[in-house]
C-alpha cells in the first residue's frame, strides 16, 4: 500500500487495519505522551538548574528551607554591611572636615597599628581604616563630654568635672594603648618563633634561593600551631603573589617593621636577589637566632626554678606549722605551746 494510502485507515476499525503493523500503530497513538514527557523533562530540568544556580541542592523541604534561609543571612548581611559602611563614611566625613582630622603622621601611625592587631568593622569583613576608628574616637568622646556636663549641670559639680577629665583621659589614651597592648603580644609571639620558620629558609637561601620561599612558608604554616605565625605567613605570601619575592620583601618589611628579625631576613633575601653574597651573614643570622633562643629558655627555665623554690618554701612553711598544731593538740603537756596557738 502506498504512504498516501495508509493515512486512510489510521483510527479506523481493526478489519480495515488488518494490513498495518500494530507497533506502528501504538507508537503513533502514544507520540503526544512522549511529547508532553520530554516536555516535561525539559522543564524539570530548567528548574533543576535554576536552583543549582541559586544555590539550593536538594529537593527535600528541608534542604529547601536551609537554601532559602542561608540566601536571606546573606541578603541580611549585605544590608548591615551597607549601613555601617555609609554610617561610617558619614561619621568619618563630618570629623574629617573638621578640627579633629588626622594629621598624616597619625594617620600612618593608626593604619599601623590597626592592621597589625587586625580591628575590623562591625561584621569582620575588613579592616578598620585610620580615619574611621579617629571618627569612632572623636564621636565617643564628644558623647562622654556631653554626659558630663550632664552631671555637671544637673547632679554635682565637682563629679562632672571628674568624669570629664576621666572621659578624656580615656578616650585619647585607652583605645591605643589596648591596640598596642595586641600588637606588642603579637610580634613578642612572631620573634619567640621566628627561628622555626627562618631554619627551614635557612639552606634554602644559601644555595641561592632556588625553591620558591613561598612554598617554604606554606609547608612551616600547615606545621606551626602558632596562629600568629599562620596569619605572618599568609600575610607574606600574600605580598609575594602581588609583588613578586624581590618586591615582596619591602612591603613585608614595612609591615613589620618593629621586629629587627623580620626586617634583616628581607633585606638578605633582597641582596640575594641583587647578586650579593649573603653566606656569610646567613651563617651569622643563624648564630644569632640560636644564640637569642637559649637565652629566652634559660631565662623561662630561671623563672620556673624561682616558682618552684618558692612553692616549697612556702609548703615548708605550712608543713612547719601543721607539725607545731599537731604537737599542741596531742601533747597539751607542753607548757605554753596550747596559749601560743
Amino acid at each position: 500500500m502506498g504512504g498516501g494510502e495508509i493515512l486512510r485507515f489510521v483510527g479506523n476499525k481493526p478489519k480495515e487495519t488488518e494490513y498495518l503493523d500494530p507497533n506502528a500503530l501504538a507508537v503513533h497513538d502514544a507520540l503526544p505522551f512522549i511529547i508532553w514527557l520530554t516536555v516535561g523533562f525539559i522543564i524539570l530540568s530548567a528548574i533543576i538548574l535554576i536552583l543549582r544556580i541559586i544555590g539550593i541542592k536538594s529537593f527535600r523541604l528541608h534542604g529547601i528551607n536551609n537554601a532559602i534561609s542561608n540566601i536571606e543571612k546573606l541578603r541580611e548581611r549585605d544590608k548591615a554591611i551597607i549601613k555601617i559602611n555609609k554610617a561610617l563614611q558619614t561619621l568619618t566625613n563630618i570629623v574629617q572636615g573638621s578640627i579633629f582630622r588626622l594629621d598624616k603622621n597619625t594617620k600612618n601611625y593608626y593604619a599601623y597599628n590597626l592592621k597589625r592587631a587586625g580591628i575590623k568593622v562591625p561584621g569582620g569583613y575588613r579592616y578598620l581604616e585610620a580615619e574611621e576608628f579617629n571618627a569612632i574616637i572623636i564621636c565617643a568622646g564628644a558623647v562622654l563630654i556631653s554626659l558630663s556636663l550632664a552631671i555637671f549641670l544637673i547632679l554635682n559639680p565637682i563629679f562632672g568635672v571628674v568624669c570629664m577629665v576621666a572621659s578624656l583621659t580615656a578616650v585619647s589614651v585607652l583605645p591605643m594603648v589596648i591596640i598596642r597592648s595586641i600588637v606588642a603580644n603579637r610580634n613578642k609571639e612572631i620573634r619567640e618563633n621566628f627561628m622555626d620558620i627562618y631554619l627551614m629558609l635557612h639552606y634554602n637561601l644559601l644555595l641561592g634561593g632556588d625553591t620558591p620561599i613561598e612554598k617554604i612558608m606554606g609547608s612551616y604554616a600547615k606545621a606551626t600551631d602558632s596562629e600568629e605565625m599562620k596569619r605572618f605567613v599568609e600575610n607574606c605570601i600574600g605580598h609575594i603573589d602581588i609583588h613578586g619575592e624581590y618586591n615582596a620583601t619591602m612591603h613585608i618589611a614595612r609591615d613589620y617593621k618593629e621586629i629587627p628579625e623580620v626586617n634583616k631576613l628581607m633585606r638578605l633575601i633582597r641582596q640575594l636577589h641583587e647578586g650579593g653574597d649573603v653566606k656569610q651573614e646567613l651563617l651569622g643570622f643563624r648564630e644569632e637566632l640560636i644564640k637569642d633562643r637559649k637565652y629566652h629558655l634559660e631565662r623561662k627555665m630561671n623563672k620556673l626554678v624561682s616558682k618552684a623554690r618558692f612553692s616549697f618554701n612556702l609548703l615548708m612553711i605550712i608543713l612547719f606549722q601543721a607539725i607545731l598544731s599537731a604537737m599542741a593538740i596531742y601533747i597539751p603537756d607542753l607548757q605554753g605551746i596550747g596559749s601560743f596557738f
